[in-house]
């Protein structure tokens, strides 16, 4: 049996309260999934899964699939000035429009969270003056995401991730 034709993969449409209603496999594996570690899920919280897996994803990585996901982990270690967040932007952008033409992005804030540490160091010269310095310890870069389904613009979801 061919993976790309396994049922799993398929997206289905079942009428929940007179609604229609996505439902997919939750894509995080874990044990603490309330229906086990393959369970299923519905709606915006199946969007959500698939949002976090496509943006985490490294280009090059999903069989079949190599433009699939983004390369925001090659700019970790750059500057992160305007011009690289604008790019981040574009990118996520992209990988959105299209992998996940299910919804719209409401708003996009891509920022630097880098932990920085403070030293203080006193009498390191014949003076007894005390120089601080300030040491960079974790290079991170945080993205905050909200998406709206575009058949229910009410169902939104927040999307933090860092990098």
């Amino acid at each position: 049996m061919a993976l790309g034709n396994s049922d799993a993969y398929k997206i289905k449409y079942v009428i929940t309260g007179g609604e229609k209603s996505l439902v997919g496999l939750n894509s995080s594996i874990s044990n603490r999934n309330s229906g086990g570690i393959f369970s299923k899920q519905y709606g915006i919280k199946l969007i959500k899964n698939n949002l976090i897996d496509l943006l985490t994803t490294k280009k090059g990585d999903r069989v079949m699939l190599p433009q699939y996901g983004t390369n925001i982990h090659l700019a970790v270690f750059e500057p992160l000035d305007n011009f690289l967040k604008k790019d981040i932007k574009n990118e996520i952008l992209k990988a959105i429009a299209t992998y996940e033409p299910r919804v719209d992005v409401l708003r996009l804030m891509v920022q630097d969270a880098s932990q920085t540490d403070e030293y203080t160091l006193s009498n390191i010269s014949t003076n007894s003056d005390s120089v601080s310095m300030v040491q960079t310890t974790e290079s991170k870069i945080l993205i905050a995401l909200t998406v709206a389904m575009k058949d229910d613009a009410l169902a939104t979801e927040n999307i933090s991730l860092t990098f």
